[in-house]
């Protein structure tokens, strides 16, 4: 006759045994420059061999450079103002089934800055042949009332799509000639005046600075 210790029997609890879903706590650093770059995303990530995990800026796919338990280091695509939802999927590798999906907050980009001014010579609109010189308060330019020059703006944080970005002098819409992440070349628009504020709006985040531009009214 045998007796049964049921201290030591074994049970099955199918419904109890599970790893626990992937979780988002944050994103390091929680700011990120237009250009996108690299970014730490912590929390939870544990998932099956069979599984893989998909990072998304919005509707933007972003690469995911290492994969640790409690973080992960993503290449964050460029971008501006706020670009959606920052997602991670839980994916079947075979299928490419969505197995689950968790959204952390929406990712912001910084807004831009403005560091230097230039005037911009060449011939036409031909890039290559232009030249440049630095301008400030003591070195400006002289414009004519009608505009038609070119000015350079140097800074940070343009961003690279045309459609979210736009130049104002004072309340005028300046023609962009030239634009990428650091850099913007405009066409001074008719007017009168010292010193008129430039602003640039990038993605609904914007910067204004006085600029080192001249334009005298015309002597009768």
């Amino acid at each position: 006759m045998y007796v049964v210790d049921h201290r030591f029997t074994i049970r099955r609890f199918p419904d109890l045994l599970a790893y626990s879903s992937i979780n988002v706590e944050e994103m390091v650093p929680h700011r990120c420059q237009t250009t996108g770059g690299r970014v730490h995303i912590r929390g939870s990530f544990a998932i099956a061999a069979n599984e893989e995990l998909v990072v998304r800026s919005g509707n933007a796919l972003c690469e995911v450079l290492s994969h640790a338990h409690n973080q992960l280091l993503v290449d964050l695509v460029s971008g501006t103002g706020t670009s959606g939802l920052l997602t991670v999927e839980v994916k079947d590798k075979q299928t490419g089934e969505v197995l689950s999906t968790v959204a952390k907050g929406l990712v912001l980009y910084l807004p831009p800055s403005i560091t230097r001014f230039w005037r911009v010579e060449g011939e036409g609109e031909n890039t290559e042949r232009w030249r440049r010189t630095a301008l400030s308060e003591s070195h400006s330019a002289i414009c004519a009332t009608t505009g038609g020059q070119f000015i350079g703006v140097d800074g940070k944080n343009f961003g690279e799509d045309d459609s979210a970005l736009s130049v104002l002098l004072e309340n005028t819409i300046c023609e962009i000639l030239q634009s990428s992440h650091q850099e913007i070349t405009i066409r001074v628009p008719p007017g009168v005046g010292c010193y008129p504020t430039l602003s640039i709006r990038v993605g609904g985040q914007f910067a204004n600075a006085k600029t080192p531009l001249n334009t005298p009214r015309q002597k009768l």
